[in-house]
């Protein structure tokens, strides 16, 4: 680990970490008195039950229940402002225009407009404080309008690399005096900005898989332990005919599950996963190490019926067999 590693990490253990989502994420607009019901039939979570300025993580999935993309929805006054990462902005905004015959919805692309900054880490709302002069009160992801040096930004808390965290969206114009200003020196603040590496191992720890990494159109949510983006209770859905089925009948055959290695050796994405008896049980889909458990972690996709914690087995990884020990199932 290099010097600069250990300190973006403990920034977020001890202070707060920033990263700048502006490229790696895109937005967009549902306009028009259809809006919330459009999106509410489509999606897999319940969206007429958002109250004003409040969001909800969630999916569209395919007839078959599989994910074409995870995102994020908040409900504003006059409009929902759908957040998703950058890759899966064409594929996710093309399907939801595809869906409009009747509706009055208007979809609009209004990623130029914002800049998007993530504050993550323990002293993020004491950092957010003395950048814009308050640091709102929010239930996980709340949203608070506020004015800062004549910018209009909105303040979403968003805990995900770390609780407190928080996301802020801005005009673009007034980011580099914003970041300015969040990194400033402030005594007993430590801010650093997170580099991809740094932010992998944090989000490894917290168990956020990644689509295209941890998660696919191969998989569907309970494959991979999303149960706060699906509802099953707002009625249907794409997909909800599946997904009911397998929560209450048939379950899923794998499931994403966390592991720790007890060897210090990391294992390679696409290791498979052994019982102690020998049995292969899975794969390896992610991994790095952990500075602050002082071990290597991953994510594996792994049978059902051994993905339980505590379970001990190992992965093979090259040329090496790396002892390992389930440690959460996200079922």
């Amino acid at each position: 680990m290099t010097d600069e590693f250990q300190e973006q990490y403990d920034a977020v253990k001890n202070g707060a970490g920033w990263r700048d989502l502006t490229k790696e994420r895109s937005r967009f607009t549902a306009a028009g008195p259809d809006r919330v019901t459009f999106l509410h039939a489509l999606l897999s979570n319940d969206i007429e039950s958002l109250s004003e300025d409040s969001g909800a993580y969630t999916t569209l999935l395919t007839p078959t229940g599989k994910i074409i993309a995870d995102f994020y929805c908040y409900r504003l006054a006059d409009r929902v402002l759908l957040d998703v990462r950058e890759d899966l902005f064409d594929k996710l905004f093309t399907k939801l225009q595809e869906y409009i015959i009747m509706d009055d919805v208007e979809l609009s692309d209004v990623s130029s407009e914002y800049a998007h900054v993530s504050l993550q880490g323990s002293a993020a709302s004491e950092r957010l404080r003395t950048t814009i002069g308050n640091s709102p009160d929010l239930s996980p992801l709340g949203i608070s309008h506020c004015v800062w040096d004549d910018h209009p930004l909105m303040v979403i808390r968003k805990n995900e690399l770390s609780t407190p965290g928080f996301e802020i969206l801005l005009p673009g114009k007034a980011l580099s005096e914003f970041l300015a200003r969040m990194t400033s020196p402030e005594p007993g603040i430590e801010v650093q900005k997170l580099g991809d590496q740094a932010y992998n191992v944090l989000r490894l720890e917290q168990g956020i898989p990644i689509y295209g990494v941890d998660m696919s159109e191969k998989n569907n949510p309970l494959e991979v332990g999303l149960r706060e983006s699906y509802s099953l209770t707002k009625g249907c859905f794409v997909g909800q005919e599946v997904v009911a089925k397998a929560t209450n009948i048939g379950g899923v055959a794998r499931l994403l599950s966390r592991i720790q290695c007890l060897d210090q050796a990391v294992p390679e994405a696409g290791g498979k996963v052994f019982s102690e008896e020998g049995q292969e049980i899975g794969w390896i889909t992610s991994a790095a190490y952990s500075p602050g458990l002082g071990r290597p972690i991953a994510l594996s996709y792994l049978k059902r019926v051994v993905s339980v914690p505590g379970t001990d087995c190992y992965v093979e990884s090259g040329e090496e067999r790396i002892r390992a020990r389930i440690v959460e199932a996200f079922d």
